[in-house]
């Protein structure tokens, strides 16, 4: 695993590098990939494409440039939320990955932890030999319909409206004042599932 600096992509940064670039880029960088970066790619499969080219190609060709021996996967923030409310403990972020499972062993009075292939990891080598699962294009293809779907004009008029009612934050102080008095005392099943 290479020492370098730990590194955050998307998947634009992957597409202009060519497959030595990418060698590099894992040789050089520690990489956290973000579940977004899986998301994006899974949506590939059921993406047009250009004449010539299969939607297995386009993903197999990022896969080929992921980082792997300098990168892991980081847990979705969805499970990250659920973990700190669900446990009522703080998630600490380290500016390391934090990554999911592990099962905690001991042997001979020394205890560790085990962490078995993400399931992106393993989707990842299936998408490098481009082989994708039918559940993969199911996925892909709903995220692609919630995408077009989003009403992002409602979401910009409720903020304006939030605005109005409260006015604009003037400092970096106001805007966190704001943004703790909404989690204090707004719908906090709303908020969760905002989040």
């Amino acid at each position: 695993m290479s020492l370098g600096p730990i590194l955050i992509f998307d998947k634009s940064t992957l597409e202009s590098l060519n497959p030595d670039e990418s060698v590099w880029l894992d040789n050089f960088f520690r990489t956290n990939i973000t579940p977004l970066f899986y998301i994006e790619t899974l949506a590939d499969l059921e993406k047009e494409v250009a004449a010539g080219r299969t939607p297995e190609q386009v993903v197999g060709s990022l896969a080929h440039k992921t980082p792997d021996s300098g990168s892991l996967p980081n847990v979705h923030h969805g499970t990250l939320i659920a973990g700190e409310v669900g446990s009522r403990r703080e998630i600490h972020m380290r500016y390391v990955p934090v990554i999911a499972g592990g099962t905690a062993l001991a042997y001979e009075g020394t205890t560790g932890i085990v962490f078995d292939q993400a399931p992106e990891a393993e989707a990842f080598r299936r998408w490098q030999k481009r082989e994708s699962l039918d559940l993969e294009r199911s996925i892909a293809r709903a995220w692609r319909e919630a995408l077009s779907a989003a009403d992002y004009d409602e979401v910009c008029e409720a903020l304006q409206r939030k605005f109005f009612e409260t006015g604009r934050p003037r400092s970096l102080g106001e805007a966190k004042s704001m943004a703790d008095d909404i989690l204090d005392h707004g719908d906090q099943g709303r908020l969760f599932g905002s989040a």
